[in-house]
């Protein structure tokens, strides 16, 4: 896998976003832990299928960083995966995105939310060097906005994207 390669090589800081998911698989979920346990924080897109997260690979994965979908409406996306292996929710319907024919395009989907996380993750890595990515996901999630999420969150914990870290948590 080249970017463990790289990241070991540079023994840099690494934060991978990523939008898979597939039904419940082992092999697929030893080599997202495979990843995180060679120093890279990963973040998976929960799934848009309405399901339990848990039942999905390698969202299901305790040591990767889930990120599920909330809407304008600051409740949980209609479509989001949800349940106790989503780590945080951010925004992820009318999400404005680069576009490759006209420029800029509104879509929906965890696939949107996850790289607002990425880029959350990727500030507060910058100030605080954390040296093992456990510690960057104890870190966001210990400042998430609480409660922010209104409604049936399915047992999906309410951590909230907080955009005022890590300037005011400091």
């Amino acid at each position: 896998m080249w970017i463990i390669s790289e990241h070991s090589r540079k023994d840099g800081e690494a934060i991978i976003s990523a939008s898979v998911g597939s039904p419940f698989d082992p092999l697929v979920n030893s080599a997202a832990e495979y990843v995180v346990k060679k120093g890279l924080f990963l973040l998976i897109a929960a799934g848009n299928e309405a399901v339990d997260a848990c039942t999905i690979s390698p969202a299901s994965t305790p040591l990767v960083f889930t990120v599920a979908a909330s809407s304008i409406s600051n409740v949980l996306a209609t479509f989001s995966n949800y349940g106790t292996c989503v780590d945080i929710i951010a925004p992820g319907v009318n999400c404005r995105t680069a576009y490759l024919s006209n420029g800029y395009a509104d879509g929906d989907g965890t696939s949107l939310a996850t790289p607002y996380v990425a880029g959350w993750a990727a500030v507060v890595q910058g100030c605080m060097h954390f040296k093992a990515p456990e510690k960057l996901a104890n870190y966001l999630i210990q400042h998430s906005l609480k409660g922010a999420i209104e409604g049936d969150l399915k047992g999906t914990p309410n951590n909230f994207i907080n955009l005022n870290c890590p300037l005011y948590c400091l």
